[in-house]
């Protein structure tokens, strides 16, 4: 079963996301703002999906900001509203681009 982008930026539209202590702490280790995250969520694409997380089903998704910043972001995908689990920006040696992992 995949996630659903389309429920998971309709949530973010209605209803704004939430950032757990995590997502603000790496956000803010990052320097990521929440309106850049919510930028990468809407204008970004499903990479993988967490069915069996311990916190419930999230998904990472690797958007770009408009400010030209490549963000991943994980977000559970079931819940309302959206929970910003962690935020980063996909680097080496963990991702050759940020759409593929590293080696």
């Amino acid at each position: 079963m995949r996630s659903s982008l389309d429920f998971i930026r309709r949530t973010i539209i209605d209803q704004g996301l939430l950032m757990t202590r995590h997502g603000v702490q790496e956000g803010t280790a990052e320097n990521v703002s929440v309106l850049e995250i919510q930028e990468a969520i809407l204008n970004g694409e499903i990479l993988e999906d967490y069915w069996d997380d311990r916190r419930g089903p999230c998904c990472l998704i690797y958007g770009r900001a408009l400010s030209g910043r490549d963000l991943h972001v994980v977000v559970t995908s079931d819940k309302v509203p959206v929970r910003v689990i962690t935020v980063y920006e996909p680097r080496l040696p963990h991702w050759r681009s940020p759409r593929e992992r590293g080696g």
